[in-house]
């Protein structure tokens, strides 16, 4: 209930200000509906069909010429997936029930009720603007994202399920083709005291020359959690001692030439989990990257060639090895997106578990190498089609199971653009699963099938 009250308390100051001394208000946003229906998603004869609808409003305030106040609320959100910044909006078919099992009364009851439950407003971001001459002054809590969106994802495609924030003091740096922005931040103040706070501090380069069709970025992030709030422990099964201080760098290329693009991402992530195992410290020790090719031939034809790879955990050594990609940056409509397999298995070192009846698009890509080639056909504007197949296996077959192919999925989708501000997406996709998820258990591995609908509107 605070959390509803506050995100409209929230809306309701920005409204206020707006109408008291800004010189224009602008509101964009978008309205998205899914409809998706998985056979077999545990590989066991288990099914999982949902509806999803999901808001997003993103209103823009400037209040002189150089002075912006962004905002975003997000409104039908899905509490199911545990995490409350993400995009995949609410089931449709939600009703007010909150003791439908043991109350005796008809408003409690999923069969009987004639209303629906209320659903949240939350806001997910509240960042200021102070233009420049040759930058920006920023403050609040921003989107995140870097190069591919490898680490750090916004989440800002028509269907995108989830969204990087980060709380930050910022200064960004134009000069000429050449972009620097050094920032502090917190991921938590904890209780004011300083061994509780989570500080992080970035340095953010890029290089752009529309000229040449060149752009390089480099990204470094520093986290440094006091002893008092390091959690770590209970992902890494150690207990936490010393504090979390882990850094992450990312490198990213593109180079744009006529008629082909290659685009390069790659993660690099080290230092300490704080956390010690048989008593000895656990170091970070993972990496990742992804490649596409790309290539238009003839005026129609489109072929994008992906190669990802991602390291992952050793069970053998004190260190952590799992890298994971971030769930935005999808290659396959089932793998690496929907929990797939028996509920015990990890085997991607996500931390997240095996397949669950409940959530959707949890799975993360990590401690794998895959291959997923792509061919798109505009046969206009309008109409795009496109055909990818997805070869996977694991890098680490750990204790989990003792094979190391993942399987093999084939994908169709159509994409319908019936005018400049609406995506309607009609996508199936079969996957054959490899010995990977039988397992110790021997469980089962029949194939498995995806059908989904998706409409998205901006404006």
């Amino acid at each position: 209930m605070r959390l509803k009250l506050l995100s409209l308390y929230v809306l309701s100051c920005l409204l206020m200000a707006a109408n008291a001394s800004a010189t224009s208000v602008s509101w964009n946003g978008y309205y998205r509906l899914e409809a998706t229906d998985i056979r077999n998603y545990d590989l066991d004869g288990e099914e999982k069909n949902f509806l999803l609808h999901h808001l997003a409003l993103t209103p823009k305030i400037i209040v002189k010429d150089d002075i912006i106040v962004r905002a975003r609320f997000d409104v039908f959100n899905n509490a199911n997936n545990g995490v409350q910044t993400n995009q995949v909006g609410a089931f449709l078919g939600n009703p007010s029930n909150a003791e439908a099992s043991t109350s005796a009364k008809f408003d409690d009851s999923s069969v009987i009720a004639e209303s629906m439950s209320v659903e949240t407003v939350a806001a997910t971001q509240l960042y200021l603007t102070w233009l420049q001459e040759n930058g920006a002054f920023i403050f609040g809590r921003t989107p995140k994202h870097f190069g591919m969106g490898l680490s750090h994802n916004a989440g800002i495609n028509d269907f995108d399920h989830w969204m990087d924030t980060q709380d930050v003091i910022g200064w960004k740096i134009l000069m000429g083709n050449h972009m620097i922005t050094p920032y502090y931040g917190k991921k938590s103040e904890g209780s004011i005291v300083d061994k509780a706070d989570v500080n992080i501090l970035t340095f953010h380069y890029e290089y752009l020359n529309p000229d040449s069709g060149l752009n390089l970025g480099f990204y470094y992030e520093k986290t440094t959690s006091g002893e008092k709030i390091d959690d770590a422990g209970t992902v890494f099964g150690g207990t936490p001692t010393n504090g979390y201080s882990p850094e992450q760098i990312n490198v990213y290329l593109k180079q744009a030439y006529t008629g082909f693009d290659l685009e390069f991402e790659a993660g690099f992530l080290s230092g300490e989990t704080g956390v010690l195992k048989s008593g000895t410290p656990v170091s970070f020790e993972a990496s990742g990257f992804l490649a596409n090719f790309t290539f238009d031939f003839a005026t129609d034809f489109h072929f994008d060639g992906r190669i990802g790879y991602a390291t992952g955990d050793d069970p053998n050594s004190n260190n952590y090895e799992g890298f994971l990609f971030d769930r935005n940056l999808d290659v396959a409509y089932l793998l690496f997106n929907h929990k797939m397999g028996n509920s015990s298995l990890d085997l991607n070192n996500s931390a997240v578990g095996g397949a669950s009846s409940s959530s959707v698009d949890t799975d993360y890509i990590g401690n794998t190498m895959f291959i997923a080639p792509k061919l798109t056909y505009k046969s206009s504007d309008r109409f795009h089609y496109d055909a990818s197949i997805i070869y996977a296996k694991l890098n680490e077959v750990g204790t989990a199971t003792t094979d190391d192919y993942l399987g093999t999925e084939i994908d169709l989708g159509m994409s319908y653009f019936p005018n400049d501000s609406t995506h309607v997406r009609l996508e199936t996709g079969f996957l054959l699963p490899g010995g990977a998820y039988e397992g110790n258990a021997s469980n089962s591995t029949n194939n498995a099938f995806i059908i989904s609908g998706k409409a998205a509107i901006n404006f």
